[in-house]
């Protein structure tokens, strides 16, 4: 098994997710209509509405939350949007009453900032149109692992869900996971990327939670969607001086309808699978 930087595999996951955006968000808001869920612009609609915002935000506040979406974070959690500052904010409420407060903004070349502060820690995260990503200026590594044939057995006989091709996958924490994703029976999880040695440039204690899902959103299947509060909670509380963490992402593919997909994400508070070990699950449906 050997350890290798994945800079061009970043690069394709980074070209499809800014690629398909417009395609996406479309067949996303019909997906959810179709599941009984709420699409993106009705999320935006009720935080006009319950924001009292003026119509001309409209647009802008639709095209950031496809991003934050795209990102890995919880747009349903948003509750709050304040439109006074130069960019605007966006409140995502968590866990143990603690608020991360959002700021994302998209280049001409498809670049994306985006600022979050959480308390008293701040976090500038940046998505380079070439594939490289940068956490407060320092550029983020992700070691990664070749996956041997061993851990693709339980695989069905079609493996191609484990492409980067496969990138169209909208994903939903299992909390918010449509009835018909969590109630379908699913096959035996393959892995579908190992991360060796993810290295965050600052303490895991000092990054706030919406970046920590950012990150974990890099892999051949886009990640799973972000990583579970509890499960970030429990990591900085474990090991908030870490500077390195790890994860494995597992993929399922439903029995009976090859667009069903369960993820399973394994993070680990310390490089090379050690230290804490946290479990999110997610759900995730192909556009």
């Amino acid at each position: 098994m050997y350890t290798k930087i994945t800079a061009v595999l970043l690069s394709m996951s980074m070209v499809s997710l800014l690629g398909m955006e417009s395609f996406a968000a479309e067949t996303l808001n019909n997906t959810n209509q179709s599941m009984g869920m709420e699409p993106i612009d009705q999320v935006v609609e009720t935080l006009m509405e319950d924001n009292t915002i003026a119509p001309k935000y409209e647009k802008v506040i639709e095209e950031d939350i496809e991003t934050l979406d795209s990102l890995g974070l919880p747009v349903e959690n948003i509750d709050s949007v304040d439109t006074k500052k130069d960019n605007i904010v966006y409140e995502l409420s968590l866990d143990n009453g603690v608020i991360d407060k959002v700021s994302v903004d998209t280049e001409s070349d498809g670049t994306i900032t985006m600022n979050v502060t959480e308390d008293n820690k701040k976090d500038e995260l940046i998505f380079s149109a070439d594939g490289s990503i940068y956490l407060d200026g320092q550029k983020v590594i992700y070691e990664t692992e070749e996956i041997n044939s061993s851990e693709l057995s339980n695989q069905a006989e079609d493996d191609s869900v484990l492409t980067p091709s496969t990138g169209g996958i909208k994903w939903y924490a299992a909390s918010k996971a449509p009835s018909k994703l969590k109630n379908a029976s699913y096959k035996s999880y393959s892995v579908s990327w190992k991360c060796s040695n993810l290295k965050l440039q600052k303490a895991l204690g000092n990054i706030t939670y919406s970046t920590v899902c950012g990150l974990l959103k890099e892999g051949p299947l886009g990640g799973a969607a972000g990583v579970a509060t509890a499960a970030f909670w429990e990591l900085v509380t474990a090991d908030k001086s870490s500077k390195n963490i790890s994860y494995i992402d597992y993929v399922a593919k439903a029995k009976n309808n090859p667009r069903y997909f369960k993820g399973r994400k394994y993070v680990y508070s310390k490089a090379n699978y050690k230290g804490k070990k946290t479990t999110s699950y997610s759900y995730g449906i192909m556009l």
